[in-house]
Order: structure tokens, then sequence, then C-alpha cells
């Protein structure tokens, strides 16, 4: 991300939300760690916990907006709260997205699927006078 755009996110919304925004990334990819790894072990049982991924910048978001009020103004809800949850979530999910679409990892590919994931194969009868190809697909 650029400077400048940084700058707008924070003169746009604030940086009380730009803050809890980073916060609410960094803890959201620090609760994602166990719970592939439940996922990993629950995966034969049918149990798939990816789904409630998408939940954690909420919970966070809400609980971070009222830990701030409770800091910033002496009492744990008021009515900027949930506004400031819901703007600081959005916000996350925003940065998250366009740090993920700049920062694309590079997937390294066997050099045996970078020459071609099929080859043909001639599988032909000699009963038959026309021959069969068939494709087999490496994996």
């Amino acid at each position: 991300m650029k400077m400048e755009t940084i700058g707008e996110m924070i003169s746009n919304y604030g940086i009380d939300n730009f803050v809890l925004a980073l916060l609410i990334i960094i803890t959201t990819g620090f609760a994602k760690i166990p719970l592939k790894l439940l996922t990993c072990k629950w995966k034969n049982k049918g149990i798939n916990l990816n789904k409630y991924i998408v939940l954690l910048p909420i919970i966070f978001g809400i609980g971070y907006a009222t830990l701030y009020t409770y800091i910033v103004c002496g009492t744990a809800w008021n009515e900027n709260t949930f506004s400031m949850s819901l703007t600081s979530t959005a916000l996350s999910m925003s940065i998250y997205a366009v740090s993920e679409k700049l920062f694309e990892k590079k997937r390294k590919e066997p050099a045996e699927e970078k020459s071609g994931d099929t080859e043909p194969s001639d599988n032909s009868v000699s009963n038959e006078s026309t021959s069969i190809k068939h494709l087999v697909v490496k994996r």
C-alpha cells in the first residue's frame, strides 16, 4: 500500500479506526493458526472450523472497540462503540484483501508440472486397426 493511500484512510476513518483495523488483522492472523491446525486434526471426523475464520475479525472488532471505548471514555459501551467496531472491522478486511492481492505468494511448481500436466500414451489394441490415444494425468 502506498503512503498516500494510508494517509487517505487515516484522514477518512480516523487514526483510532486505522490502528484498531491493524490490531484486528494481526490478532486474526495469529488466531487462524490454531484453528487451521484443529481443522487438520478433525478433518476425518467431518468437522470443518475454517468456515468460522471469517467471524474472527467481527469478534475481534467488537472486542477491541469495547476495550478502546472503556480506555478512552471510562465506560465499556456507548453510542459510538458499535459504529467503531463495524468501521474498524470493514477497514481491516479491506486492508487485508488489498495486501493479499499485492503480496500474493508465488507458488513454486515442480519441474514436471511446468513442462506439462499431461502426456499422450499410445494404447493400441493389436486386434483393432485403429490405435486409441489416452491422456495420462500426472498427480
